[in-house]
């Protein structure tokens, strides 16, 4: 079964910030790690549960 993830582009969207907010809030630890997946394990993203976590944890 695969899980669904969201790729940078997609976490900035539905947060309505841009690229290097994300990775500034990852660095200073107020946002997930990103994980790698994917053939190869080349690509970097956060799995939805992580994302809807973080969203209802903000409300």
């Amino acid at each position: 079964m695969d899980k669904a993830f969201y790729r940078s582009k997609n976490v900035c969207e539905l947060l309505q910030v841009n690229r290097s907010t994300i990775w500034r809030w990852v660095r200073e630890g107020h946002f997930p790690e990103p994980r790698r997946f994917g053939a190869g394990r080349r690509l970097i993203g956060w799995d939805r549960e992580t994302i809807e976590r973080f969203i209802k944890d903000q409300e």
